[in-house]
């Protein structure tokens, strides 16, 4: 089980007090509601939240950038003595030096989170703080010291349980919240030192209290390692019922980095049994999500996995191709487990091509990090033997006391034993029909419902591909075949030179307009495939603005069209400039076509929320609230309609200014009435120089 899920629900209990999300792509989504005890906040404080805030949105897709937010976000609240701020920014950076091997230095930042909680005094930044305690010490092999800050949790969250819900119920949700966190903690320990049936009890617990929060998104997380407890356990089918369920709600929820967990999952029952083909597609859907995300030692255990099937299936060379790639990571990242795995299917796939040297090598690796993990694995044992201990001591003195009141009651059993037995053999045989009569339902029902989903999907892409050959073979090849006929007559002396100069003009317009719509086509398609990469640095947006319209000029002159830039010369942004002018290239491109002759185009741009809101208006035909919300649905398809002169688009620039607006962590919107115009709003990142530029003291480094 990859712990660094469980890394996600901590940071999501601790980020979750400092802001409210602004939708359920965040991954403080879960806490949504909870809210540290109201502190004084200045500005100096509000810029700490938002570097907290920053170093959030790129963990697990650009580590990097946590790592440099989380330091700064450090320095500022250390400097301001900002308690609040301290522990969020500690936990995120701790989060950041154990995905990178430094697991001393991530404990080192959560005790000192233990310091300011104490100080602080606050009983809900305590439990968050023993939370993230309990895993990074169980990520770092001390299972001990883990269990032991989990049963903090669990006291401190149950001596409110007496009363929690006759407080204000969310409140009550907050505890129960830290309870499910500190069982499913204590579920991941006792998985790793093979103690599944103890892992299913706490797991069970934990989905128990889920029940009572009612947030979906915490119950496929989960259900998906109830999952993997089970696999473990060689109960295939109640796995593959339990992380169906759970892809089912992170594709709802749309959460890739869970989603591609669950679909590994998922891969290694079917593995398990030995349906390859099913392992291979499940593989595929996981590794498609990891292109988004930025989790080396996930992407490690996917690529063994993928190398382990296509050995199973006869693919020698795809299998040995995945197992250097996950061998390369588990070097980097010290991953004895990875490397293992990797080394032992090398082994054996070069043994298999005949290269025996290379087989020796790889075979004498796998020996001595299958050593270094036995070495682990004992220390390991220790920790098992101590809990074994406890463990003994509690049955004891448990089977003690129930002997004493067993012989106050051993008559009263003797005597009316025969009653309850047939009593509860019919009960039994009555629960046991219909316990597999609803779980034969709810299979097939989940089954429907993947189905359902899937036969949209298809139909979806079926679109998109028909779609894009049409505009292959008639918005670009048409204006290409004209271009390839007038040069033939030219070259056949059927009309001369003179003439076709004539039509240069002409010409020039159709190959801008192939180039634009070409352009278009790549970006998004880059967009769909894995993402757009952003460099963002510091622009005055009227200068992108300017670059933008000088393109489009000649189109807008052809229709008498009039475009104001009337952006401020103050507007500073901090984004990617390539992107910027794209967008601005498709909204004034659009705003042309739909605007008639004589009409104008204006744009705008106004300083909101820290941000730079922009508005692209046009005095043309307007829409209605049906086109408006087709545009805004990410799922709709490519549709387009014709100008105000006949012009024919593609349907792909809107949706690609959409896409491009949303991933960078920007809003977009229409406002709209037919025959009254159109404004396009999107908002950029404002550019602050104590932001993006803030100086960290040396000592902190």
């Amino acid at each position: 089980m990859n712990l660094k899920y469980l890394y996600i629900l901590l940071l999501m209990c601790s980020i979750g007090y400092t802001q409210e999300p602004q939708n359920e792509f965040s991954l403080a989504y879960r806490v949504k509601n909870e809210k540290l005890p109201t502190v004084p906040r200045q500005g100096d404080t509000l810029r700490a939240d938002h570097l907290t805030q920053q170093a959030e949105k790129y963990l697990y897709r650009n580590m990097d950038s946590v790592g440099v937010y989380s330091l700064q976000a450090i320095a500022l609240a250390d400097r301001l003595g900002y308690e609040e701020g301290q522990i969020n920014a500690r936990y995120l950076r701790a989060i950041y030096l154990s995905e990178t091997g430094r697991l001393k230095e991530a404990i080192r930042l959560v005790n000192e989170s233990e310091r300011i909680a104490l100080g602080f005094n606050s009983k809900g930044l305590l439990m968050i703080t023993y939370l993230n305690m309990g895993d990074l010490h169980s990520y770092n092999g001390n299972i001990k010291t883990s269990n032991e800050y989990l049963n903090k949790v669990i006291t401190l969250g149950e001596k409110k349980s007496a009363t929690m819900f006759s407080q204000r119920e969310k409140d009550g949700k907050k505890n129960t919240y830290r309870l499910s966190l500190a069982y499913e903690g204590l579920a991941l320990n006792y998985f790793t030192l093979n103690f599944h049936q103890q892992a299913l009890d706490y797991i069970n617990r934990a989905d128990s209290l889920n029940v009572k929060i009612g947030n979906d998104l915490l119950t496929g997380q989960t259900l998906a390692n109830k999952a993997e407890i089970l696999l473990n356990m060689d109960r295939f089918e109640d796995a593959l019922v339990h992380i169906s369920e759970s892809i089912d709600l992170f594709i709802e929820k749309d959460t890739p980095d869970w989603l591609a967990f669950a679909q590994r999952v998922k891969g290694d029952i079917f593995y398990e049994q030995g349906f390859h083909y099913q392992a291979l597609e499940a593989y595929n859907n996981a590794m498609v999500l990891q292109e988004q995300l930025d989790d080396s030692r996930e992407k490690a255990f996917l690529e063994n996995a993928m190398a382990k099937v296509y050995f199973a299936r006869g693919d020698h060379n795809k299998a040995k191709q995945y197992a250097l790639k996950a061998f390369k990571k588990g070097e980097n990242l010290d991953e004895f487990t990875v490397i293992t795995e990797s080394t032992e299917v090398l082994s054996q796939t070069y043994e298999e091509a005949g290269d025996l040297a290379s087989a020796l090598f790889y075979h004498k690796l796998n020996k001595k990090y299958n050593d270094s993990l036995f070495n682990e694995k004992n220390i390991k044992s220790l920790a098992i033997q101590e809990i074994q201990m406890e463990h003994e001591r509690k049955e004891a003195k448990s089977q003690l006391e129930s002997q004493k009141a067993i012989s106050k009651q051993r008559l009263l059993i003797f005597l009316s034993f025969g009653g309850i037995l047939i009593l509860l053999s019919v009960l039994f045989l009555t629960q046991k029909n219909r316990n597999l009569e609803r779980k034969l339902n709810d299979l097939l029902s989940k089954k429907n419902k993947i189905l359902g989903i899937r036969e949209v999907q298809l139909k979806r892409m079926n679109e998109t591909k028909i779609k894009l050959f049409s505009i292959i073979s008639h918005d670009l090849r048409a204006p290409i075949a004209s271009l390839n006929n007038l040069i033939d007559l030219l070259n056949d002396k059927q009309i001369d030179p003179e003439e076709f100069t004539n039509y240069a003009p002409e010409l020039s317009n159709q190959v801008k307009n192939v180039s634009f719509t070409l352009n278009n086509l790549l970006l998004w398609s880059q967009q769909q495939m894995k993402g757009a990469r952003n460099n963002p640095k510091r622009h005055q947006l009227i200068w992108l603005a300017d670059q933008s319209i000088d393109l489009l000029m000649h189109q807008a002159s052809s229709k008498k069209i009039t475009i104001r830039n009337e952006i401020s010369q103050k507007a500073e942004i901090y984004g990617d400039a390539d992107q910027i002018m794209i967008i601005f290239r498709n909204l004034i491109s659009n705003a042309i076509k739909f605007t008639e002759s004589d009409g104008a185009i204006i744009l705008r741009a106004k300083e909101k929320d820290g941000s730079w809101e922009v508005e692209v208006k046009d005095s043309g035909i307007g829409m209605d609230d049906m086109t408006i919300n087709k545009i805004l649905n990410q799922n709709s398809h490519m549709e387009s309609t014709y100008g105000t002169n006949n012009e024919k688009g593609t349907g792909i620039g809107l949706n690609l200014c959409r896409e491009m607006i949303t991933k960078s962590g920007g809003d977009f919107h229409i406002e709209s009435a037919v025959g009254l115009g159109s404004s396009f709003f999107f908002t950029l990142e404002k550019y602050e120089s104590e932001v993006q530029e803030i100086e960290i003291p040396a000592e902190a480094i």
